[in-house]
């Protein structure tokens, strides 16, 4: 290991350095999750970069040839490393729980275009743009075309057949831009979709159960909306039981809601 990590360093001072290094790793077990698999193009091993203490470091990806355990194992122990040694660090990769768990400040590209940048609290809770809602989450925020109408005062959105009325928060970012007619996307995610097995009262609408994945902690469920031509994702219990065509009730709480633009895809606000 100690070869695979020396490799392509011939100054003695860095090789001493990477020596001790790799005894710290040692002490922590790192030494395999940071080597593993030996086979690694030396370009590909980040030991030599990580010991000569750069003023900035840019990492592409550099344990996504781990498994799962080693992952969540060495997300900690960098993150610890960059506390103590405080170099700025870019972290590069598609996986959201990574840039969340290791940034401070987080940035989503989208087609080489840059969408947000914010602290991980930012992007999670206030996405400015329908690439970042998609990012984040998993599943991902429900974004769902919806038309507006008004009918004797009533503010409704018609989501492809199921009509919701647009209360509340919506109702006031529909009321401030103006856009009583038109169309809008809703974006909810599934955390926050309410289900009901037996029949309720609107602002609650039938729907049917199309899948149900039981994961580890939850279930997913995938609901269609009027022609079915939109699937909703819905977290719920892993006690959940249903058999697929079951008629299911959703409830979207429009305070937890997110409005964007149609044509431009950013968030509307108040």
């Amino acid at each position: 290991m100690e070869k695979n990590a020396i490799l392509p360093v011939k100054d003695g001072e860095i090789l001493q350095a990477i020596r001790t290094f790799l005894h710290s790793l040692l002490q922590r077990n790192l030494v395999e999750a940071l080597l593993v698999p030996l086979e690694l193009p030396a370009g590909d091993n980040v030991v030599p970069t990580l010991v000569r203490d750069p003023d900035l470091l840019l990492l592409d990806e550099p344990i996504a040839h781990l498994d799962a355990r080693l992952r969540h194992h060495l997300r900690g122990e960098l993150k610890r490393f960059h506390q103590e040694r405080r170099t700025t660090i870019i972290w590069c990769t598609p996986d959201y729980l990574e840039a969340i768990a290791m940034g401070d400040r987080v940035a989503v590209l989208n087609e080489g275009s840059l969408k947000q940048l914010g602290s991980p609290a930012e992007i999670l809770n206030n996405p400015a743009t329908v690439e970042v809602a998609q990012f984040v989450g998993d599943p991902p925020m429900n974004l769902l075309p919806a038309r507006i109408r008004s009918d004797g005062g009533t503010l409704w959105l018609d989501f492809d057949g199921m009509q919701i009325p647009a209360s509340g928060k919506i109702r006031r970012i529909i009321e401030s831009t103006g856009r009583d007619v038109g169309e809008l996307i809703i974006g909810i995610r599934p955390r926050d979709v309410l289900v009901y097995q037996a029949e309720v009262r609107p602002p609650a609408v039938p729907s049917e159960l199309y899948a149900a994945e039981t994961l580890h902690r939850k279930t997913v469920l995938s609901l269609p909306t009027g022609s079915g031509s939109e699937l909703i994702k819905v977290n719920t219990s892993t006690e959940f039981e249903g058999e697929v065509g079951d008629k299911i009730w959703i409830e979207l709480p429009m305070d937890k809601a997110f409005v964007f633009d149609v044509e431009t895809g950013l968030a509307l606000t108040t």
